[in-house]
């Protein structure tokens, strides 16, 4: 679950995986937790219905420190649930009552527990001398070994000359957060 909503919202035991599975089950809601999928008008999607993900309860956050504006972006309180807390993913409720993950509204990935906005990083790579275009994306090495995701990086040059990756990798790191 999000931090935002005390880390853990949402629960499902996986013993084993099952063929007829779709998606892997996201979950149910934890004890003192709420989870909805609602469409765009704020309303309660029906059992198969994509929409986006809310977290109620009372473990929803009452802010973001120090940024109002993220925070009337993501929290508010809605006529029936009450605060409530705007993840950004999209999900449905399976016929058997647990919630399914679909994606997300943005581009934000998470590897390795760290949350990562891909514009942030496609905005620093089109600052950089000679890029012309670029774009981020997650990947996933499905090898036996690692079974983890990575980030990517695409562009296009102005010379179309590769450019020296030390020197982009340099570059990016002093741009960490800006």
């Amino acid at each position: 679950g999000a931090t935002e909503g005390s880390i853990w919202s949402i629960w499902y035991r996986i013993p084993s995986t099952k063929p007829e599975w779709e998606q892997v089950p996201y979950g149910f809601p934890m004890p003192n937790q709420k989870m909805y999928v609602l469409n765009s008008h704020k309303q309660c999607c029906p059992i198969g219905a994509t929409g986006e993900i809310y977290i109620g309860g009372v473990g929803v956050a009452v802010n973001y420190w120090n940024n109002k504006e993220r925070t009337e972006e993501s929290f508010f309180d809605h006529p029936t649930f009450g605060r409530i807390y705007k993840t950004g993913d999209i999900g449905r409720w399976n016929k058997n009552l647990y919630m399914e993950y679909m994606g997300r509204t943005d581009f934000q990935v998470k590897i390795r527990g760290f949350r990562i906005e891909l514009g942030e990083i496609e905005s620093a790579l089109s600052a950089y001398t000679d890029i012309k275009q670029c774009v981020v994306i997650a990947k996933e090495n499905n090898d036996l070994v690692s079974n983890s995701k990575y980030l990517a990086a695409y562009y296009t040059t102005a010379s179309m000359n590769p450019l020296e990756e030390s020197a982009l990798l340099s570059y990016l790191s002093s741009h960490n957060g800006q």
